[in-house]
């Protein structure tokens, strides 16, 4: 876990409880299909393009990708509005796509920089995440897997409480692994007044939100000190490892995985057709057509389009994430709009500046 690239088939193997997360960065990754409702996404990327005069295939992908996961044609605030935790996951899976892609990151900002400024006009009241992962976190990649603790603090602490043995060893060698990367980090960033530096201040803050969580709700129950780590001592928790017994294990694991899906399934699959049932059929030729041929002079006159309606709408696109955060993290993670309801003074932010990653 310490390389700038996340293996995620190798974190689905090494932590398979935490199958929700890795679904779902298979999910946001997928390719925009070339079909005739996300010929708007097309249009809108070779628009920002042109602009930029970038028309590198890699990044015009990236940009459809984003402008589908971030929902940027959705223009109905009951339907549309981004949870910080949804914010959290899509930059988790932001962090790696550009690693992935080995995206330049002086270009992705002028990508990401310019999509954002095309939103406010698309959908006013949708709210923007803010990715700020290379610019103001020390070793992202480690904060990408403090996320993902935090993301599903629920599903660790079921695990953890549960009656799944196998399951249960493989949670306890991730919260070890994650207890580790808040030691050294702390330790490295936070002691002896570096943590004033000014790109520390943001990895000390979440590194304190990590220490909240943990001892507040995990670690703060005699059951859970006799089998996980202190974020204070060093004695170490010794516990079968997980590799042993492979075979024998990995039949176990399948049936506890499956009694584990079991449980999540049916509230899951619910909650789906509920969406699904209320989002409207819309005809979007006409309204494709009477944008695209303007759509360019649009961009080059003032960067601004007209309001466009509710548009297709995703629906393999997951929110289902289950996370703890308060009002100090929400501050951190959308960019001010006009929607009245983010009324932070964090969010006087707009740009981002990225040197080469």
């Amino acid at each position: 876990m310490t390389e700038d690239v996340l293996d995620i088939r190798k974190l689905s193997r090494l932590y398979p409880f935490l199958k929700e997360t890795w679904n779902l960065f298979e999910e946001l990754d997928e390719t925009v299909e070339i079909k005739l409702q996300n010929k708007i996404y097309e249009d809108i990327c070779n628009g920002v393009a042109l602009i930029l005069k970038q028309h590198d295939k890699k990044y015009i992908d990236f940009c459809k990708k984003l402008v589908r996961n971030y929902n940027l044609l959705c223009n109905n605030p009951g339907e549309c509005k981004i949870k910080p935790s949804y914010c959290n996951d899509l930059n988790n899976w932001l962090y790696y796509y550009i690693k992935k892609e080995n995206l330049d990151g002086e270009i992705f900002s002028n990508f990401f920089n310019d999509i954002i400024r095309q939103s406010k006009f698309y959908a006013p009241q949708n709210r923007m995440c803010l990715y700020s992962y290379d610019t103001n976190y020390s070793e992202p990649n480690k904060i990408v897997m403090l996320n993902i603790f935090e993301s599903n603090i629920s599903v660790i602490i079921s695990v953890l409480k549960g009656q799944y043995d196998v399951m249960k060893c493989y949670c306890q060698e991730f919260v070890k692994e994650i207890v580790q990367i808040y030691k050294t980090m702390n330790e490295k960033y936070c002691r002896n007044g570096n943590g004033t530096i000014e790109k520390n201040v943001s990895t000390c803050s979440k590194l304190r939100t990590f220490s909240s969580l943990y001892t507040g709700y995990i670690y703060n129950e005699e059951s859970m000190k006799s089998i996980l780590p202190s974020l204070t001592s060093n004695n170490n928790i010794e516990f079968m490892s997980c590799e042993s017994n492979v075979e024998e294990k990995k039949l176990q694991l399948e049936n506890e995985m499956s009694a584990l899906t079991q449980v999540y399934t049916k509230n899951e699959l619910q909650e789906f057709e509920h969406q699904s049932s209320n989002i409207p059929t819309i005809n979007i030729i006409p309204t494709v057509l009477s944008i695209i041929g303007g759509i360019l002079s649009f961009f080059m006159l003032s960067y601004k389009f007209t309001p466009i309606g509710n548009m297709f709408r995703s629906k393999k696109r997951v929110k289902k994430i289950k996370s703890i955060y308060d009002r100090d993290e929400e501050k951190e993670l959308f960019y001010h709009t006009p929607d009245k309801a983010n009324i932070y003074s964090y969010n006087k932010r707009y740009e981002i500046a990225y040197g080469r990653l």
